[in-house]
């Protein structure tokens, strides 16, 4: 029976510490805009996250932050993203 509770009480944790995970040691640029987005989260509040994370606000005078705020605001997948970002030679998040 103990045995059961531990496995539960450790697979709940590593769900939580998965999610945690996401947040907490995330260190690209990239991959918070791409959860960002995967979150359907405004236009602030990317750049809250991207704020309050150190790297960087979006930046509407670059062309690949251009598009990404665009398709943020339009609320696009990272796919349809990355499909444009392709069609103007920019790196793909």
């Amino acid at each position: 029976m103990n045995e059961r509770v531990n496995s539960k009480r450790k697979e709940k944790s590593n769900d939580i510490c998965e999610y945690l995970g996401v947040f907490l040691f995330v260190d690209e640029r990239d991959e918070l805009i791409k959860l960002a987005i995967e979150k359907q989260f405004s236009l602030e509040e990317t750049q809250r996250l991207l704020n309050l994370s150190d790297k960087g606000k979006l930046y509407p005078r670059f062309i690949r932050d251009a598009v990404i705020i665009h398709a943020i605001s339009k609320m696009q997948t990272v796919a349809e993203v990355n499909v444009e970002l392709k069609k103007l030679g920019e790196r793909k998040i």
